[in-house]
């Protein structure tokens, strides 16, 4: 209730005397946060964000936090700290048309929104879970941090963004945080292909940054779920439903248990009619 109130006062302030809002960055946890527990938990999510930048910049290029370009890493400015919650200011977005795309203030805010949307959306959202295990190493790595500090600190935390280029919030929890750590979320693969497959892009399991492909044969056991590459998520609304052909990158990992597991990436998708 308080941080409620928090949070209405500071946008009820910040609509009046600075109108043209900036990006912000919320972070709520379900149980009190220490300081320093506040800093591992803001270090985190910089770090993972920038990582984000750089795959978009950069995306065939591989990067962790030793050999990340540190100017991709927004410097927050904090707003309101409680023990429930933290709000953070992102660096603003650019004003002009003329800058180039990829300004790190542009690429910064981008890349939060897009590490939200990649993260699970609710406590059950357990497909998105699954299919973190489909991104390319820089995300993965990128998520890896997100869900240690959620270990770490023992505390599972609703990220939010606020901008001008959208708005998003994800919820890691420790029960997440736990199944992640236990799979091979950070291992290179065993294997990798390129598949094309057929089938129905279901409308109600297909969600922000993920596909979810129903086979027309064997509804369930053949079913195909995974991420979804930038250029392909334009194509992917408005064929919610529709029987597709869609070309798949599949890699293949070994659990903890011994067992293979496999992961999809969806590259391209069209309707079936056009291929």
């Amino acid at each position: 209730m308080v941080e409620e109130l928090l949070r209405s006062s500071l946008w009820a302030a910040e609509a009046q005397y600075f109108p043209e809002a900036h990006p912000r960055l919320i972070v709520d946890s379900d149980d009190g946060v220490s300081a320093r527990d506040a800093r591992k938990i803001a270090l985190a999510l910089t770090n993972a964000t920038g990582l984000f930048a750089h795959h978009r910049i950069s995306p065939h290029i591989t990067r962790t936090t030793h050999d990340l370009d540190q100017s991709l890493v927004p410097e927050l400015t904090r707003l309101v700290m409680t023990p429930h919650m933290m709000v953070f200011g992102l660096p603003p977005e650019p004003r002009t048309a003329d800058l180039p795309p990829e300004t790190n203030a542009a690429s910064s805010v981008r890349a939060a929104l897009e590490l939200c949307q990649t993260l699970p959306s609710t406590a059950d959202d357990w497909l998105t879970v699954e299919t973190l295990q489909s991104l390319p190493s820089t995300l993965r790595t990128a998520v890896g941090l997100v869900i240690s500090v959620v270990a770490e600190t023992n505390r599972s935390l609703g990220i939010e963004i606020q901008s001008s280029l959208g708005e998003d919030r994800s919820l890691v929890t420790c029960e997440h945080a736990l199944a992640l750590l236990n799979s091979p979320l950070l291992d290179d693969p065993l294997a990798k292909e390129t598949i094309t497959s057929t089938g129905i892009l279901d409308a109600s399991r297909t969600s922000r940054r993920t596909f979810y492909l129903v086979s027309p044969d064997d509804p369930g056991d053949s079913d195909i779920y995974g991420s979804v590459v930038e250029s392909a998520l334009p194509c992917v609304p408005q064929l919610l439903g529709r029987k597709v052909t869609a070309l798949i990158s599949s890699s293949m990992y070994r659990t903890a248990e011994g067992q293979i597991q496999a992961s999809y990436r969806l590259l391209s998708v069209a309707p079936e009619d056009e291929q």
